[in-house]
């Protein structure tokens, strides 16, 4: 079988790079691409769980809404939201829970709950550290995505 010549080209190019002839760099230079996903400029999967947990405490002590989360399994409610958090910023997880408007709909979640849950979100991104400019991007991505669920919770 031949190679076409584009792969020979690429197999030349790693064999030459990897063959030590060249002396090692003397200072790193970090690239970073315009293409990083939010879920990269958040920091990642533990940034996520940072923050959601940062999050939970926030709804936790917050009397307009831990009454949706009275009766609920907490650390299921973290992992669905650090997983939807994960696929709503680019990053390589499956969301595996239910559907968000069948789902809040049969809780009795209102705008109001939505209002005062995005709310939280604020402290708790100070708290966990987020970048402003990733959160900012961040809280509008849960905007749009509120939208999706029939929820209208703007600023």
């Amino acid at each position: 079988m031949r190679w076409p010549v584009t792969a020979n080209v690429v197999v030349l190019g790693i064999a030459l790079g990897c063959s030590g002839s060249s002396p090692p760099p003397t200072h790193t230079t970090t690239v970073v691409s315009a293409t990083n996903t939010l879920y990269e400029r958040l920091g990642g999967i533990d940034v996520l769980r940072s923050l959601v947990d940062a999050w939970m405490l926030e709804v936790a002590s917050d009397s307009r809404i831990r009454e949706v989360f009275v009766d609920a399994d907490i650390a299921r409610v973290k992992l669905r939201l650090v997983e939807r958090l994960c696929v709503l910023t680019g990053g390589p997880c499956m969301y595996r829970g239910a559907e968000l408007h069948q789902h809040h709909a049969s809780l009795g979640i209102e705008e109001r709950h939505m209002r005062a849950f995005l709310e939280d979100l604020k402290p708790a991104m100070k708290r966990a550290e987020i970048p402003e400019k990733a959160g900012a991007e961040l809280r509008e991505a849960l905007l749009l995505l509120g939208a999706q669920i029939g929820a209208s919770i703007g600023e």
